[in-house]
């Protein structure tokens, strides 16, 4: 059995990071609720490459939490199955290489 996953925002909790460093750096009170498409950008009407340095910041850093439950569902499914899983992402080749070490 073969399984694919995104990673940002269905393994790891992107939005909450994001949106605190945005926060600090602008003094705004964004919330996820606020994020209403892929696009950050054109949701919060910020700066393409603004928001670009954000999301390199926080993947960089590492520091971002696995979602609730995440990890218990991922090993059920690895006994119930023995899946080859696939991890999908749009992250810079840079950003997804670190991740999956």
């Amino acid at each position: 059995m073969k399984i694919g996953s995104d990673i940002d925002g269905v393994l790891f909790d992107v939005e909450d990071p994001y949106l605190a460093v945005i926060n600090l750096l602008l003094g705004t009170d964004f919330k996820p609720g606020d994020i209403t498409e892929y696009d950050i950008a054109r949701s919060l009407e910020l700066d393409e490459k603004f928001i670009a340095c954000v999301i390199d910041a926080v993947i960089s850093s590492g520091r971002y939490p696995v979602e609730m439950d995440t990890i218990k569902y991922i090993t059920k499914i690895a006994e119930l199955s023995k899946p080859i899983l696939y991890f999908i992402t749009a992250r810079n080749r840079i950003f997804a290489d670190i991740t999956m070490t």
